[in-house]
């Protein structure tokens, strides 16, 4: 829960504390795992802006949080990082790779390869910008991601047609 405002938070006076920093260095990883209350977007903001980004990024979604709205699915997740300027291609690398090399699995997850798995996502952006709030109620406006296309072992799960 590294962007969390409190406990716990890793940001004091807009930036990310001298310990948090020296705990990455000795090799510490760091999850956003969004659920209710554990994403604020002024900590994610100072923290990206000072070069702190997440290595992972999950959700939290657990059964109690099922039926919550909005849903803090994966796609919302990455929504809200953008929107706080985490660049597109790091909000990417850490649902995909990093997570897979945290695993030790990159070889068969975690990026499209010859002779992976074929288990891949299909993500659009809505055309329309939506407002995302964070636990604090604070809002920013973004565009969303939504999932398309589910394939598994190279087969297709879920598609958006099934879901309408």
């Amino acid at each position: 829960y590294c962007f969390r405002r409190q406990p716990h938070c890793i940001v004091s006076k807009n930036r990310v504390i001298t310990a948090v920093r020296e705990a990455r260095q000795r090799g510490v990883l760091f999850d956003v795992g969004h659920g209710t209350a554990s994403f604020a977007f002024a900590v994610a903001e100072a923290a990206i802006a000072g070069g702190f980004l997440p290595n992972t990024i999950s959700t939290d979604l657990q059964r109690r949080h099922l039926g919550a709205s909005p849903t803090h699915d994966l796609p919302l997740v990455m929504a809200q990082l953008m929107a706080a300027g985490m660049p597109q291609v790091e909000v990417f690398r850490a649902v995909t790779q990093t997570p897979a090399e945290v695993l030790g699995i990159v070889e068969q997850v975690g990026t499209l390869r010859l002779g992976g798995c074929a288990d891949l996502t299909v993500l659009c952006a809505d055309q329309q910008p939506a407002v995302l709030e964070d636990f604090n109620a604070q809002q920013r406006t973004a565009r969303r991601w939504r999932s398309v296309l589910t394939v598994r072992g190279g087969k297709v799960v879920r598609s958006s047609e099934e879901q309408q």
